[in-house]
């Protein structure tokens, strides 16, 4: 009798491990997957809605952001330059070009265990209402430890970076993806 309890509670225990186990590789697999991808950006799939993925959803409900519903916006990340070559805290970034249509975007970066990244001055990203253009309507931001003129967004030295490219209520047909306005290039102007 005691024989088979113990065998009987092993087996519960192997059952309790493998399922939590698949569940954190599976929220794991989820939250690194990515829906759409347009040269270094990455869009998640969707985390709400009755079309999200219950995975990236329970990923989304474990990290510290709120993630957008499909119907709010979405959500861009890069970990590289355009050129493929990972972000890096000690180089200097110009990311430039149009955003696609939405109402509001937002432009974000993170640190490499992807927090808000500290800097002296308390700046961490801009928005499109806020943002110098040139005549064309398109943008120059400048990611950079040093001071710099017009968009500059200052950064700690950090060894590995994540720019985050937030659209709210996108117009996901008129150009996401397509040659019409596509997601701002991302080059390293240099590093120290």
């Amino acid at each position: 009798m005691r024989r088979r309890l113990n065998e009987l509670m092993l087996v519960i225990a192997i059952a309790i491990v493998s399922g939590i186990g698949s569940a954190l590789i599976a929220m794991d697999l989820s939250r690194d997957s990515a829906a759409l991808s347009i040269g270094p950006w990455q869009a998640a799939s969707p985390a709400s809605g009755s079309e999200g993925n219950p995975y990236r959803r329970a990923a989304a409900a474990t990290g510290d952001g709120i993630p957008l519903g499909t119907d709010e916006g979405i959500a861009f990340l890069a970990r590289s330059d355009s050129a493929g070559e990972p972000l890096d805290g000690r180089c200097d970034y110009e990311v430039s070009g149009q955003a696609p249509s939405a109402a509001l975007w937002t432009f974000t970066v993170y640190d490499g265990e992807e927090r808000l990244m500290d800097n002296p001055a308390g700046r961490t990203g801009f928005h499109s209402r806020e943002i110098l253009r040139r005549e064309d309507g398109s943008f120059a931001i400048l990611v950079s430890a040093g001071p710099r003129p017009g968009n500059w967004l200052p950064v700690a030295s950090a060894s590995e970076m994540t720019f985050a490219f937030r659209l709210y209520d996108a117009a996901f047909g008129a150009g996401i993806g397509g040659t019409e306005r596509p997601m701002p290039e991302i080059v390293a102007v240099g590093c120290r």
